[in-house]
């Protein structure tokens, strides 16, 4: 039964609520400097044009633009400008309309970026001499004095172009379907492919989405070698995004549970030159042959090259994500895999096991030790609970390769309960033997650069202050640090406003490494300044630690109590309690996300449960087939707990909400369902409601296979289909809110709960997001969001039981 609310009289209008979420948004963004997008720190540009550094990506002239800027470090400076335009934006740059396409759109989403207009990348060359730039669709190439286009000729736009290591004059790039390969104007390669499912030198979507492998093709290190990826989506099931719409914009490949994923060949490309002429050769692993090796394999989570170009190294994984191996394959093998399989010439490096899963990470580097004669390999496990960082060796003896036979652990410190970061990956400074890693080494809500020597074994060194955290996003694939030099950070917390910290690497008197805080980065300057403290409307979140009486686990959440001194605050809970995420950390994000519901005069909640990421894999476990479970018990408990230890009985427990996004809505239904004592009212965005209907992946990892024979089965269990009739029959009570063009979660996920909800009798309100995905881009759309999530929460706070 679904209705359109409408505010009563003694509920604030919508112009009333607009107007108090844009005053505190305005104090939350002062004193803000316009933000400088991955930021990177050359000590030589262009042949000695640029020296000593950094370059970013910022704002255009034109609105959703971004271009690319440089700016000179200066020996000390309390303020680092990075405001040089390094290409003219109205020479070469079409800021105003963006060349795009659907594979680009949705290869943004998935980095959950956007798209913007003009520059949306930049890679440089290992010698510094030559820069890559995506932009408007098209692949520009810099030398300091000219641009080039290099992709002029294919007329589709590009998602992703690499330079060759070995020969910057080489370009590699892929529009989604085919890669092409150039030295300078002269196409040397192309894949030309008739097949509609099969695509070139790009990921599959599945891959890209829940292992975050985005990359499709690798360049050798020291050849004009390419290595590339085949992807085979024919066996995948065509599925719709909507089962009221019919078009073919509706239907995508997208792989559920126990159906065909998609399959892998890996191609290697050799270019020879003679001249003005180029002869190309490719030959393949299929992924039948890898399947010779091992049986089990399903998914290649992770590729690249030794440092010296005569071994790839894979990481595969099964079906069910409970085993990874990690493979070195010397380049024979694609010549004829069966011999390099029967001489043992393919070794596995380590195998790794999960219980109940393997949570795939960012952190695997390969490096040759002189010295040992050998490839190091630097990797993250949580076989010992904690993620932390490993070290093996592949020795090397003339033909024959010997692995050593103990894993080093390179993190682990007696009593040390803490994660490296798995989402972030980690920077090995071979000359000095350092890597670099960000883990929550003090707080679990604190994320800090850390470095340790793996030749030595030294103490974890921290980079970052302990009051501060540092701040990375999905779409940063590399850990940008140059030790000979400096790097730069992102970071804040609760109480202090996003800076990004430049940190100058040198020696002291005493020939000692050391690394230390060197100004602070800015594109420009911030328009206006914090606001006094004592006139501010900004609440700052109160970071609480509750021993669960159900668990016995340590539950770190944060409260928001509004400003004045009422004491019967209604209460928002925010949720999202899934894996792969943890919403309380200390940054500016956190504060600065919750202030339109204070402003509004209603407290805030959240807690990151049992199954929320950086916390140990023990403390995830306890979700596996039982999703929606044991985290509903945490969420209260630590609701009541809040209000007992944090807020001191001030909150209102008859009118508590529960809102969240993603795995975050499937929670906000599910507390309603199963705690309607405690949750008046639900808000659920983007919200899976049938774990038979979500990907193959992400999936089967915590849930496993269906048994259908068995009519307690797990995935009925866990579905929100199966429990509507115990959702309210009052109005006002619950929200949907879903993007129509959701390629992640479809939009026939809540079509299916509308059902079910019309079948009961239920009601609930809807908002449908014609032109939104599973992340909410337009900023118009967010703003009237907002206002129609507290418009909602006025009204059902307002509503008493007697007068429904």
């Amino acid at each position: 039964m679904r209705f359109v609310g409408a505010s009563t009289s003694n509920t604030p209008t919508n112009e009333e609520i607009k107007s108090k979420i844009i005053r505190v948004k305005t104090e939350v963004k002062a004193g803000i400097p316009v933000k400088l997008g991955s930021p990177r720190v050359y000590t030589n540009l262009f042949n000695g044009k640029y020296k000593n550094v950094v370059v970013g990506l910022a704002p255009g002239p034109a609105p959703e633009s971004q271009n690319i800027y440089v700016g000179e470090i200066p020996l000390n400076s309390n303020i680092i400008k990075c405001n040089i335009e390094l290409v003219p934006y109205n020479k070469v740059i079409n800021f105003s309309n963006g060349f795009k396409s659907s594979e680009t759109i949705m290869l943004y989403e998935r980095l959950r970026s956007t798209q913007l207009h003009g520059v949306n990348e930049y890679h440089v060359s290992h010698d510094g001499q030559y820069m890559l730039l995506l932009a408007g669709g098209n692949v520009l190439q810099l030398d300091g004095e000219s641009v080039k286009n290099r992709s002029e000729t294919i007329h589709k736009p590009i998602m992703r172009a690499r330079l060759s290591p070995a020969n910057p004059k080489f370009i590699a790039m892929t529009e989604g379907k085919e890669i092409f390969v150039y030295y300078e104007d002269t196409m040397v390669f192309q894949t030309i492919t008739d097949d509609n499912y099969k695509y070139n030198g790009v990921s599959a979507n599945v891959i890209q989405e829940e292992l975050e492998r985005y990359e499709g093709f690798w360049w050798s290190p020291t050849r004009s070698q390419l290595l590339y990826e085949e992807v085979d989506e024919t066996g995948v099931e065509t599925t719709s995004l909507s089962e009221k719409e019919n078009s073919t914009n509706n239907k995508m490949k997208y792989p559920t549970v126990n159906t065909e994923n998609p399959r892998s060949n890996l191609r290697l490309l050799t270019i020879e030159e003679n001249g003005n002429e180029y002869r190309t050769e490719t030959k393949v692993i299929t992924n039948d042959l890898l399947k010779k090796f091992w049986p089990s394999f399903e998914y290649i989570s992770k590729v690249s090259w030794t440092p010296d170009g005569n071994y790839i190294y894979l990481q595969l994984l099964d079906r069910l994500q409970k085993t990874s191996i990690l493979l070195l394959v010397p380049l024979k093998a694609f010549e004829n895999f069966d011999d390099a399989l029967d001489n043992g010439k393919i070794i596995e490096i380590v195998k790794i096991t999960g219980n109940p899963w393997i949570n795939v990470d960012h952190q695997l580097e390969c490096f040759y030790e002189e010295k040992q004669h050998a490839y190091g390999f630097i990797y993250g496990s949580e076989e010992q609970n904690y993620h932390h960082l490993y070290l093996k060796y592949a020795f090397i003896n003339g033909n024959e390769i010997t692995i050593s036979k103990e894993a080093i652990n390179l993190t682990y410190e007696e009593n040390g309960e803490f994660c490296v970061i798995k989402d972030i990956p980690i920077f090995v400074d071979q000359k000095r033997g350092n890597v670099f890693f960000v883990a929550n080494y003090n707080k679990p809500w604190n994320f800090q650069l850390c470095y340790t020597n793996y030749k030595e074994g030294t103490r974890i060194i921290q980079v970052t202050p302990i009051d501060k955290s540092v701040k990375y996003d999905r779409s940063t694939l590399t850990l940008d640090i140059n030790p000979d030099f400096g790097f730069a950070v992102n970071m804040s917390s609760i109480f202090t406003r996003p800076k990004l910290v430049f940190y100058r690497c040198e020696f002291d008197e005493d020939g000692n490494y050391r690394i230390r805080e060197g100004g602070e980065i800015i594109h420009k300057e911030a328009l206006t300044t914090i606001p006094d403290i004592r006139t501010s409307s900004i609440v700052y979140p109160q970071i609480f630690k509750l021993q669960s009486k159900k668990s016995n686990q340590n539950l770190y959440g944060c409260v928001f109590i509004p400003k004045g001194e009422d004491k019967n605050f209604p209460v928002l809970q925010y949720v999202y309690n899934g894996p792969c995420a943890q919403l309380v950390q200390n940054n500016w994000e956190l504060t600065a996300k919750f202030q339109m519901y204070t402003i509004n005069n209603i407290a805030v909640v959240i807690v990151d449960g049992r199954g929320s990421a950086n916390r140990g894999k023990n403390f995830e476990k306890g979700i596996y087939k039982n999703l929606g479970t044991v985290e509903v018990d945490d969420q209260i408990e630590y609701l009541h707990a809040a209000n007992k230890y944090v807020a001191k009985e001030r909150f209102d427990l008859s009118r508590v909400a529960i809102q969240g996004w993603s795995y975050g809505g499937f929670m906000s239904v599910r507390c309603l369902q199963k705690a309607p004592n405690v949750y008046k009212g639900a808000i659920a965005g983007g919200t899976v409601t049938d774990w038979l209907m979500y990907d193959s992946i992400y999936t089967e990892r915590y849930m496993g296979l269906p048994d259908f024979s068995n009519s307690e089965c797990h995935y009925k269990k866990c579905s929100l289909l199966e429990d509507v009739d115990k959702l309210p029959e009052k109005r006002n009570r619950l929200m949907l809110v879903h993007g129509k063009l959701d390629d992640n979660v479809h939009y026939k996920h809540i079509e299916r709960l509308m059902k079910k909800l019309d079948e009961y009798g239920k009601p609930y309100e809807l908002i449908p997001l014609e032109h939104e995905r599973h992340g909410v881009k337009s900023p118009q759309t967010g703003e009237m969001l907002e206002i129609k999530y507290i418009d909602f929460l006025n009204r059902l706070f307002s509503t008493s039981e007697d007068n429904e």
